[in-house]
């Protein structure tokens, strides 16, 4: 079902039989198959020379990453130094635990250019709640573990240098956020308490980098919200390579049996799926709706941590029920709220306070003009 039925549907309509909407330009590791099904290979039980093997074969129950350790009746205790949490099995490679399962996003949320390395892990014995359109319900004990890289050479991967290494915990009464700041030798990552801002010379210039506050971090993943935003089926439906085995992300996790109820595999081509903003292949409206479902709904929706926002723009709420026309002027970006708020960061003293997204956002991001593309080209807005 394309995002332009969608924009018709009223929020009663049942959206259970949402098809995928087309196929993206995927981003990083992602490989799209021309076949007009979901995430990749749409035939997910044969294979040029056989069956289609898996990208994960077994799950694994031994969980060593410790982060926190709880203490009865206070704050649990925290390790101060990423090496301290067993979290990899090779620190300078940053080769993640045994337990890890990598994964990748079909679009990201916007952190000035840099590239991002994903992995999650849930306890032995537990299993995660699957959602066609939703958060996916991750199981108390998850673990999320998100690496952040700028390139020292622009657009040369080989040269990235971690910054940060990002963990969401999920506890028995909510989620936690911790942030690790590597050092400037790369030989290991601090605790930090508070929120920070790291700035790196490098040749194309200074980047600067927020460090979270652990406050910040439920900013951008509010319980009402789902908490996490990028385990979500529109999201993780696409191919990932796993290290030389190219296999559809959902097909995956469900072989090794990390669902509590997996989708049929014959079904997995018909689930819905984000696309790329800066795909040209695809409608406009699509790729607008796209970019902010990943950039904006976490806080602009019903129970979003704007409580103030009447906006919700989860990619599956027709444009009417979405309210985003009222922060449009048709055929007049520079007139919609919509548009100048992810355009002037260039313009504003503290990025931080007056942009969107709100958290990391130091220089503009070149995939957000499908916004003023869609503006621009908009006769009305109902």
């Amino acid at each position: 079902m394309r995002l332009a039925e969608l924009a018709q549907q009223s929020p009663h309509d049942d959206k259970d039989g949402v098809k995928r909407w087309c196929c993206p330009l995927v981003l990083l590791l992602a490989a799209c198959s021309p076949s007009p099904g979901g995430g990749g290979d749409t035939d997910q039980d044969t294979h040029d020379d056989g069956p289609k093997p898996y990208g994960l074969t077994a799950r694994v129950d031994t969980v060593s990453c410790v982060v926190q350790t709880p203490v009865p009746g206070q704050p649990p205790l925290l390790s101060p130094l990423v090496s301290q949490t067993n979290c990899y099995a090779n620190l300078a490679a940053h080769t993640p635990a045994a337990e890890f399962v990598p994964y990748d996003l079909r679009i990201h949320l916007w952190t000035d250019g840099e590239h991002k390395k994903r992995y999650f892990a849930i306890p032995a014995g537990t299993t995660i709640g699957f959602t066609t359109t939703g958060a996916w319900i991750m199981p108390v004990g998850t673990i999320i573990m998100k690496e952040f890289y700028v390139n020292v050479v622009p657009g040369d991967d080989t040269s990235a240098r971690l910054l940060e290494t990002r963990f969401f915990l999920r506890d028995p009464d909510r989620w936690r956020g911790y942030t690790y700041r590597w050092r400037e030798d790369g030989s290991d990552a601090d605790l930090l308490a508070t929120q920070e801002v790291g700035s790196y010379d490098l040749p194309a210039g200074t980047h600067r980098h927020l460090f979270p506050s652990r406050v910040n971090c439920l900013r951008c993943h509010p319980a009402e919200a789902g908490s996490v935003i990028g385990l979500h089926t529109p999201t993780m439906n696409m191919d990932f390579d796993y290290a030389g085995v190219v296999d559809n992300q959902i097909r995956a996790i469900g072989h090794i049996g990390l669902f509590t109820t997996p989708p049929e595999e014959s079904a997995i081509a018909t689930l819905p799926a984000l696309v790329s903003s800066t795909d040209s292949a695809v409608p406009t409206y699509e790729r607008m709706r796209s970019y902010l479902h990943i950039n904006c709904a976490h806080c602009h929706q019903p129970g979003g941590s704007v409580v103030s926002s009447v906006l919700d723009m989860r990619w599956d709420t027709s444009l009417l029920d979405s309210a985003i026309c009222s922060k449009v002027t048709p055929r007049n970006p520079n007139g919609s709220p919509l548009w100048t708020t992810v355009h002037e960061i260039a313009e504003v003293p503290d990025p931080l306070e007056t942009t969107m997204p709100p958290l990391g956002s130091f220089t503009l991001d070149p995939s957000a003009d499908v916004i003023r593309e869609w503006i621009a080209n908009l006769v009305s807005c109902p």
